[in-house]
């Protein structure tokens, strides 16, 4: 197993990053990047999220694909590498490990790295067919790929989980087009999952789940902000809140403030009002008739599956 890790920021990296995360919080609606709900922590809350009763997502992706696998590779024209974005956990790609026939290697890229070394080396013992590349680093920036990956040309982008919804919709034409389109090669695909449009209730129950574990992601985020930039947030000064805008159609997951305070950070001051909120995460929900709009004009849907339910849906999509 080869490990490519992408080098620790340099300075002028740290300083754009902080630079972002300072202009966020000083406009009038206050915006955190939604990787910062992803360190170990955050990875930790999200598996315990996804075993909740409320949240749908992954039971439901993980039983279309174990479904539908022998016939997505057969729409694939046997794929030879896998490479996932956002591998997290990386237990769903398992579902296309013990199913695919021709692949001969997987490549997980992840934030954080402690979780990506553990499961890369846990798919290395259960796959020992399968040679395993994992890159540790921020896929929607520059990145540094295994030279490896260039070796196979019959590519698939594992793109699970409805991760596509965190982005807003230019966002998403531009992941299409850019790392997307790279990790897939001229010859890709890319096989994503999207959460799909349904009752208000049961959206709004997954992103408040009664065992506390979203709330305690949510603030999480403020937490590795404190120990990544040394801010100096308060967990009992927020409170998790997220709730379905019909009207945009999507989730929008919150920290309100409940009491009024400033925070120094540099030369920077920081002005927080009770009642006003930080926008953490974004989670778009998507037309069941209209799968094609998740994708960009240089990608075509070529096959969609939906549960019984019409919760979710996985979809295949080429290259034009």
């Amino acid at each position: 197993m080869n490990f490519v890790l992408n080098s620790p920021p340099e300075e002028s990296e740290y300083r754009r990053e902080l630079g972002q995360v300072l202009q966020g919080l000083s406009g009038e609606q206050k915006v955190i990047p939604v990787k910062y709900l992803y360190d170990e922590s955050g990875a930790n809350l999200f598996k315990a999220i996804c075993q909740t009763p409320e949240y749908y997502h992954t039971r439901t992706e993980i039983a279309l694909l174990t479904s539908h696998a022998k016939e997505i590779e057969k729409q694939t024209k046997q794929i030879e590498a896998i490479i996932e974005p956002g591998s997290g956990s990386s237990a769903k790609v398992r579902v296309l490990l013990d199913n695919f026939s021709n692949v001969k290697a997987y490549f997980p890229i992840d934030i954080e790295r402690k979780q990506l070394w553990r499961e890369a080396e846990a798919l290395s013992g259960d796959y020992k067919q399968i040679k395993i590349f994992p890159v540790a680093g921020d896929y929607t920036q520059d990145l540094l790929l295994p030279s490896e990956l260039k070796r196979y040309q019959n590519r698939l982008v594992f793109y699970p989980g409805s991760s596509i919804s965190n982005f807003y919709p230019l966002e998403r034409q531009v992941l299409w087009t850019g790392v997307l389109g790279r990790l897939a090669g001229l010859k890709g695909f890319a096989l994503i999952g999207v959460d799909l449009i349904k009752d208000k209730e049961i959206i709004e129950a997954a992103y408040n789940d009664q065992a506390g574990f979203t709330a305690a992601f949510n603030l999480n985020a403020l937490k590795n902000l404190n120990k990544k930039f040394y801010f100096s947030f308060q967990a009992k000064d927020w409170k998790h809140r997220a709730f379905y805008n019909q009207e945009l159609e999507r989730v929008e997951m919150r920290l309100k403030c409940l009491r009024s305070h400033q925070m120094q950070v540099g030369n920077v001051e920081l002005i927080f009002k009770r009642g006003e909120s930080i926008l953490t995460e974004v989670s778009y929900k998507f037309d069941a008739d209209n799968l094609q709009s998740v994708l960009s004009d240089s990608w075509k849907l070529k096959r969609s599956w939906i549960d019984e339910k019409k919760l979710f849906a996985i979809l295949l999509a080429e290259r034009r």
